[in-house]
């Protein structure tokens, strides 16, 4: 308990605290200027409107990133700055009850919660990161429990269809009963999870296409930009703007996988077809 007040009085927490309130208005501009590129590029390409989603994070992690750096407190002006904090009553009585002296009073106040907000950050990130692991641990499991290979012709497809697309790292394509729908497991050694129903229920090139789908995730490396993604928004979790823009990034990241599949098969209208069958198939049995 001791560590945890003393901590709360160092320069970092007073940087960490401002970052925090100075990035409610960062993140909200960020996200407007984001809103506005998107629309201008509403006929653009998905690969483009993805890029601008991500720089639109990226940015959002560099503006709290910077603030913070800049406004920890630093040599002498450390103990002045720090004063305020020692004292959260005193720095409030010390000011006339006037309707003038409000603005005054919370200027004086604010200084002494912001490293008690850092605290209560703290907990959040350790939640949405605990979280996050506990989810990561839980799909790496689907890829041990029932699960089965898939017939010889389809791995062969697969390995085609990988060659084609150019994925460089050996993929691995299991039929599994507990998903609903194709996922890829992995980075450096990646599974593609299928529904024990999808290989049966679907046509052969509608199924090369979702393969192609998911081989796009894995050449364009969308397992670890989602990790960073995810990295990001659990810093920054309490802004509104950080989820939408982080929405705006998984939308953008389908629909680029989506142009890949509709390339590799060239039917738009079979692969859209194999996407309703998923979910119906999904709706039905959950």
């Amino acid at each position: 308990m001791n560590w945890s007040v003393e901590w709360v009085h160092t320069p970092l927490a007073v940087g960490v605290g401002w970052g925090l309130l100075h990035f409610v208005w960062q993140g909200a501009l960020v996200a407007m200027a984001l809103a506005v590129l998107l629309w201008v590029n509403r006929r653009a390409s998905a690969t483009l409107r993805y890029g601008l989603a991500c720089a639109a994070m990226a940015a959002m992690a560099a503006a709290f990133a910077l603030t913070v750096a800049n406004l920890i407190p630093a040599g002498e002006e450390r103990s002045a700055i720090l004063t305020p904090y020692a004292s959260v009553g005193g720095a409030w009585a010390s000011l006339p009850a006037t309707p003038v002296n409000w603005t005054l009073r919370l200027t004086a106040i604010l200084p002494a919660c912001l490293p008690w907000v850092v605290s209560a950050w703290l907990a959040g990130v350790f939640l949405f990161y605990f979280r996050t692991l506990s989810g990561w641990i839980a799909v790496k499991r689907l890829s041990a429990r029932g699960v089965r290979a898939v017939p010889l012709h389809w791995e062969q497809r697969l390995s085609r269809l990988a060659s084609w697309l150019k994925v460089r790292q050996p993929v691995r394509i299991l039929e599994s009963c507990l998903t609903e729908a194709p996922v890829v497991i992995g980075w450096l050694r990646p599974v593609i999870l299928v529904p024990a129903s999808m290989l049966t229920t679907l046509a052969p090139g509608q199924i090369e296409s979702i393969l192609a789908h998911e081989l796009a995730h894995i050449r364009r490396h969308d397992y670890l930009v989602n990790l960073l993604q995810r990295m990001v928004a659990g810093l920054l979790f309490y802004h509104p703007a950080v989820w939408w823009v982080s929405a705006q990034i998984r939308a953008e990241r389908e629909n680029c996988c989506d142009d890949v599949a509709v390339a590799a098969c060239g039917d738009v209208h079979g692969y859209a077809s194999a996407l309703a069958t998923l979910e119906q198939d999904r709706w039905g049995t959950s």
